[in-house]
């Protein structure tokens, strides 16, 4: 009795730390799609006045299902209408004065398009752009250099080579989507 009493205790802790985990997962996605959507208004000098009409593509239904319960919360943290959409099978088309935003997650990673319109400098936007496609190049080639060198590769903890690697790939990444936003400006 008492040995099935422990049991049903156990099971019970193991789907409230489960429960829990997962609202905690959850609220970390939710903070970071609204950090990745400040930080788009803060690097392109958006008035925290100013209204920003948003799109947030997800790839994992569970996430979308999630943020349409959950994700009125993001238009109070943000000023602007927000839509929720899936993923399409087809590339999504460059607006231009878009920004997008990706947020990475273990199911699959959120992508913010955040619509300034008429709220940017088409001039300083190309400026800013190319400022950090500088500046992700030049920490790719630092990367790079750190990566084809023997004595770090061989010394160096595997888990630091890893985190050298990913953080590189995600720059390379990161670096094409801006050449495709300098493309998508109008001058």
């Amino acid at each position: 009795m008492l040995a099935e009493a422990r049991k049903d205790f156990i099971s019970m802790i193991d789907r409230e730390v489960s429960f829990s985990t997962s609202v905690m997962k959850q609220m970390d996605l939710f903070k970071a799609v609204v950090n990745c959507i400040r930080d788009i208004r803060i690097a392109h000098n958006i008035k925290p006045s100013a209204i920003t009409p948003m799109e947030v593509y997800f790839a994992n239904y569970v996430q979308k299902n999630w943020f349409l319960l959950n994700g009125y919360g993001v238009s109070a943290f943000i000023k602007g209408p927000v839509a929720w959409l899936d993923i399409p099978q087809t590339p999504i088309v460059k607006r231009a004065g878009v920004i997008i935003g990706v947020v990475p997650h273990e199911l699959s990673p959120v992508e913010i398009h955040v619509d300034l319109g008429k709220l940017i400098n088409p001039h300083q936007e190309v400026f800013n752009i190319e400022k950090e496609i500088a500046s992700h190049t030049k920490e790719i080639t630092k990367l790079d250099v750190m990566l084809n060198n023997k004595h770090f590769t061989n010394r160096a903890p595997s888990q630091l080579v890893l985190k050298t690697q990913t953080t590189r790939d995600s720059l390379v990444e990161s670096l094409a989507r801006l050449k495709s936003q300098l493309k998508g400006i109008e001058t």
